[in-house]
Parts: C-alpha cells; structure tokens; sequence
C-alpha cells in the first residue's frame, strides 16, 4: 500500500511541476514567482492539496498578466511625436545638425554696479 500511495504522490509531483514549467513559459514566471522544482517538491508532500494551491498561485499570475505588444501605444505614433527627418545628413553618415556660429552676446555698458533705488535687494541695508 505506501508503494501506491509514493507512485500516485510522484505523479503529483511531476503534474505539479509541469503545470509551474508551463505557467512559467507562458507568463513569464510560475505561481507566487516560486520555481518550477519547488512546486513540485511542495506538490509531492502535499498531494492533491499542493495542487489545489499551485492552481490558486498560476490562477493569480495570470490575473496580473499583461501581454507585451510588439508595437508601441498608439499615442507615440501619433504625428505630434513623429520624429522629424534629418535634412542635412548625407547617406550613411550621421552628425549634428550643422549650427551656424555666432559670437556671445556682448557684457554691455562696463563699469560700476548701478544703484538699488527700490530697496528690493536681497541683502541688507547698510
């Protein structure tokens, strides 16, 4: 009789381990993020209660399932977000757009700091 009850826990096992391997293939991970092999050894102690649990934790998984689309969200196609074509580039070649220089704005008018006539400075009188 135990060497029955061992087989049918070892066909558990290999039932609880499969269904975490392909959970795992499918989603991306197996139920609760627990590894395939551990599912199994909890399936083989537990028996058919391990497996009503590994049912609940892929059930949960792929709850919180979200596929990865291949095409970005229809709000980046959009024109306003388009990238613009680089005019200046030859083929095969990339760089900067080209700038044209200009020289820094001039300092102005040198000499010395004006007056604070409104009092609106940061520091304090003196």
């Amino acid at each position: 009789m135990p060497a029955v009850a061992l087989i049918v826990c070892c066909f558990i096992a290999r039932g609880g381990y499969t269904s975490a391997v392909q959970c795992k293939r499918k989603y991306g991970r197996a139920g609760w993020g627990a590894e395939p092999l551990f599912w199994g050894i909890f399936c083989f102690l537990l028996g058919l209660i391990g497996l009503l649990i590994q049912h609940f934790a892929e059930k949960s998984v792929k709850k919180h399932y979200r596929p990865v689309s291949s095409s970005p969200p229809a709000y980046v196609q959009s024109q306003r977000y388009a990238p613009r074509p680089v005019e200046s580039a030859s083929a095969g070649q990339w760089g900067p757009p080209p700038a044209q220089w200009a020289p820094p704005p001039s300092p102005g008018p040198v000499g010395p700091p004006r007056p604070n006539v409104g009092g609106s400075d940061f520091l304090p009188h003196r």
